[in-house]
This record gives structure tokens, sequence and C-alpha cells, in this order.
């Protein structure tokens, strides 16, 4: 991912990563930004450590916990305005962990609107970005079209880069039910051991884990 995305990522439009630190192995993150306005070298040591890969593992207290931390790193530092982007909830997350709740356009697209996701595939610059991967794929599967869904999911998981992001282990589980919907049980069965494996330390109440696995021990 490039510096300029951590921003993104963390909600922080006002400031820039100017150095990370990654461990892929291990999923940690740390991350030093600063502020771009008038050259300010307003520094937030640490701001973000691990709190991605928690969320993308289905932790999402434990991503909370951390983000609390982060934004009181950050107020302590003077840097007010990342303290109150950091603790703001990301509406995908949400959507993806079942809870739809809210009203943004993608929210809308991923949790009921079928026009909705096809109108933000359409609009997409990029064919092959996740987002964009995931929504066709979904919209295959209300369709009930279970072989052009799953190539769908496949492309999503087999690219999915240094960057999981949050549609990577949600596409898993849209995986399993699109060859289960065509008849291969077999792989069905594997993408849930596979997101169970991926959410194995999950808060156990998050919607989509619990639908998940109810629906892995229909399919044993």
């Amino acid at each position: 991912m490039k510096e300029r995305e951590w921003t993104r990522v963390l909600g922080w439009p006002g400031y820039q990563v100017y150095a990370k630190e990654i461990d892929e192995p291990g999923k940690k993150l740390k991350l030093w930004v600063r502020r771009k306005k008038a050259g300010l070298k307003l520094i937030c040591s640490g701001c973000g450590q691990h709190v991605p890969a928690s969320r993308i593992l289905g932790q999402r207290k434990k991503a909370a916990e951390l983000v609390q931390r982060a934004a009181e790193s950050a107020r302590r530092q003077k840097a007010t305005e990342a303290a109150a982007s950091l603790v703001a909830n990301d509406p995908v997350e949400d959507a993806l962990a079942g809870y739809c709740h809210g009203s943004q356009t993608i929210v809308s697209a991923l949790c009921r609107d079928v026009g909705m996701a096809q109108k933000l595939i359409d609009s997409s610059v990029n064919p092959i970005a996740a987002q964009t991967l995931y929504l066709r794929g979904l919209n295959f599967l209300r369709a009930r079209k279970g072989m052009e869904a799953a190539a769908e999911f496949q492309k999503l998981l087999d690219h999915k880069g240094a960057n999981w992001g949050p549609y990577y282990p949600a596409a898993y589980v849209r995986l399993a039910r699109a060859t289960s919907l065509v008849g291969d049980m077999h792989r069905g069965k594997k993408s849930y051991e596979d997101f169970l494996a991926l959410w194995k330390e999950a808060d156990a109440e998050i919607p989509w884990f619990i639908q998940a696995r109810a629906e892995y021990t229909v399919l044993k």
C-alpha cells in the first residue's frame, strides 16, 4: 500500500504518513504521521498500530481499543483533527460485518440495493479493484448465478496484495455460498474453513461470523 493510502484507511485526510513499519507475517503495522498544512511536523508516533489487521481479522473490540489508544496519543500531541477522525466507524467494515444500519451509498450496495451496486460497478475506473470485484460477484450471487459469482470472488482472493482490505475475508464466505449454489460442496466447505481459520479469534457476536458458522455447520 502506498503511503498516501494509509491516511485513507485511518480516516486522516489532513495528515500524511512519512514512515511506516510493516511486519506482514505478524500482521503488525506501525505508522508515523504529520500534518500537511503549513509544513508542520506534528508527529503522532505509532498511531494506528495493529488497527487495520485487527479489523480484517474480525477483532472489532480489539481494533476499537487500539483506535482509542491512537486517538489519545494524537490528542496528547495536539493532533485533535486526527483524534476525532480516528474514532469514527468505517461504514464498509460495518456493512461487511453484518451491521447494515448506515445510509451511505456503499452500505446500500453491500446490504440491499442491487441497482446501487451496479451503478458503483459501472462507474468504477478499476475493473479489478477489490470493491468492484466484490460487488460484481455479489450481484451475480443475488441473481443466483453461482459460477459467475465464484469467478469474481476467486479473482479477489487471488489478488489480495499486501493490503488485504475488508473485502478479503468476506469474499471467502461469498465464494462458499456461490460454489455451494452450483453443487460444489467440497469447494464450498473449504472456503468456509478458510474464512473460519482467518477469523479464529474474531468477536463471537459479529452477525457475519454467526451466519457463516451456521452455514458451515449445515454444510458439514
